[in-house]
């Protein structure tokens, strides 16, 4: 699953949570007024597997699930990496804790003209971060759901796309303080475009 890994269960499992999607409908994305189908998350089978790739989900969905999720999957899986981290016994003065988001279907923008003053120009004081991925690193939610794991985890790296973000989980508050603005996640229009060219020879016969 999202950020912490992909979400395996069992067949009659998926099924169960697949009838769950497709009956609790839209959800809304965070700070912005964008809604989308439970179900478009939902892993697809022709024919479902004893044991079936439910999702990888994004970090903004992850919070939907945390509230509103009846197999509350998110807390799960990471008490299940946090329970693995304390029976291990080998060396762990380091703890890891690793998100993968591997689609481009978020953006990040930030809303530094929340408090903007009609007819005021800013000038180049202060220029707005938009990013075409979803960072990690700028979302303060999840961030300060990870801070509340700083005992057990030490660092989290966040892989998206060929980049990633390494954060010592220590430093969330610092991060926390250097962004006094939030940012707005919004999805990225893709669009394809397609040309098809036919090119005609007429042959004369010599």
């Amino acid at each position: 699953m999202a950020g912490i890994d992909k979400t395996w269960v069992t067949g009659e499992q998926y099924k169960l949570v697949r009838r769950w999607a497709y009956e609790y409908g839209e959800f809304t994305i965070p700070y912005i007024n964008f809604k989308e189908k439970v179900s478009n998350y939902i892993n697809e089978y022709d024919e479902i597997p004893e044991k079936a790739m439910l999702w990888n989900t994004p970090g903004y969905f992850d919070v939907f699930l945390r509230h509103n999720c009846p197999f509350d999957f998110i807390q799960k899986k990471l008490k299940e990496h946090l329970q693995s981290l304390e029976k291990y016994n080998g060396a762990k003065e380091i703890g890891v804790f690793m998100i993968e988001y591997d689609e481009s279907a978020l953006g990040m923008a930030e809303c530094v003209y929340t408090d903007w003053i009609n007819g005021m120009s800013q000038g180049d004081m202060r220029r707005q971060e938009n990013f075409k991925n979803y960072r990690l690193s700028r979302d303060k939610k999840i961030l300060n759901y990870i801070y509340q794991f700083k005992d057990k985890i030490k660092y989290v790296i966040y892989v998206y796309n060929d980049e990633f973000e390494i954060i010592r989980t220590d430093n969330i508050p610092y991060l926390l303080k250097l962004m006094p603005w939030n940012y707005m996640i919004y999805p990225m229009i893709v669009q394809k475009k397609q040309t098809m060219s036919c090119i005609r020879w007429e042959m004369k016969n010599e």
